[in-house]
Order: structure tokens, then C-alpha cells, then sequence
């Protein structure tokens, strides 16, 4: 590994530590993610129902296209 590749691999390495901070910010950590996806069912966050998220959402889907 000549040094060019050693510098790569440590700003790819502080990139992702930086990354991997910024998701932990944003209150989704890996043990909420996992206990999350134990339910299997999602509650979306524009109607409240469950089984679907937000993406999917078919009243949201509705009000965009009459709009």
C-alpha cells in the first residue's frame, strides 16, 4: 500500500465516522432500527395508520395528484 492509498482509505474512514455520527444525531440508531423492524408493521407518519410508510402513503398519494 503505497501512500496515496493510505490517505484514501483515512479520509474514506473519517467520511464514514462522520456519517455514522450525523445518523446517530437523527435519533435512528441501529438497536431502534432493529426493535423497529421486530414489528414488521409501520406506522405511517401523514395518515397514522400502520402497515405502510409515508412513501407509500395513499391519502398523500391522493392529494398530490389534486394538486
Amino acid at each position: 500500500m503505497d501512500n496515496s492509498d493510505s490517505e484514501n482509505q483515512n479520509l474514506v474512514v473519517k467520511k464514514f465516522s462522520q456519517f455514522i455520527k450525523y445518523k446517530n444525531k437523527s435519533g435512528m440508531t441501529m438497536k431502534s432500527y432493529k426493535k423497529q423492524d421486530q414489528g414488521s408493521t409501520f406506522t405511517c407518519n401523514e395518515c397514522g395508520k400502520k402497515g405502510h410508510i409515508k412513501l407509500d402513503c395513499p391519502l398523500l398519494k391522493l392529494k398530490n395528484k389534486l394538486e
